[in-house]
């Protein structure tokens, strides 16, 4: 009985690993930018340099909000002064 539920557990192992590699293996064929030896992102299919642009923001939550409130800042204009620097 138990050797049966251990090679359940062995082959759906198995079969989890299997697609795992499968997938890490089709994700790296469709990759549309990589990483040349200077360190450049580029377009996989122009070799063209690939160039992005973003920014990461949160008001202040958690500790960052608490801080706030305990200095007496207002968090309208902590927000304003934050969005202004971006």
């Amino acid at each position: 009985m138990k050797r049966s539920i251990y090679l359940k557990f062995f082959f759906l192992f198995l079969i989890l690993l299997c697609n795992r590699l499968h997938a890490q293996k089709k994700s790296k064929n469709q990759n549309p930018v990589y990483v040349d030896k200077q360190g450049v992102m580029r377009w996989t299919n122009t070799n063209a340099e690939a160039a992005f642009f973003g920014v990461n923001y949160t008001v202040p939550f958690a500790y960052g909000y608490r801080s706030h409130k305990a200095l007496g800042v207002d968090l309208e204009k902590a927000i304003q002064q934050d969005v202004y620097h971006l």
